[in-house]
């Protein structure tokens, strides 16, 4: 008898344990969209800006958050700290 309640012991703390991990990863994952939509916002609302340099017209085209650059409408890339001001 003693055995069985030994084991439903720990299969209680088994299940506890994995609801809480459960729990953890999922807020984990859940910040991490959070904050990679901000930062996504950041880049989107300037696609569509014009730039004038020299005689040209320049529009943001695209845009790489991984890379923290924008292209331009003449091929070029950019650093982001030249187009977002913060």
């Amino acid at each position: 008898m003693k055995k069985n309640s030994m084991f439903i012991k720990m299969a209680v703390a088994f299940v506890v344990l994995l609801v809480l991990i459960v729990y953890i990863v999922g807020n984990i994952f859940s910040n991490g969209q959070e904050k990679l939509a901000q930062e996504k916002a950041k880049y989107v609302e300037c696609l569509g800006d014009e730039y004038i340099i020299d005689k040209d017209t320049l529009t943001i085209v695209d845009y790489s958050m991984w890379t923290e650059t924008f292209t331009l409408s003449n091929g070029k890339k950019v650093n982001q700290s030249l187009i977002i001001k913060e």
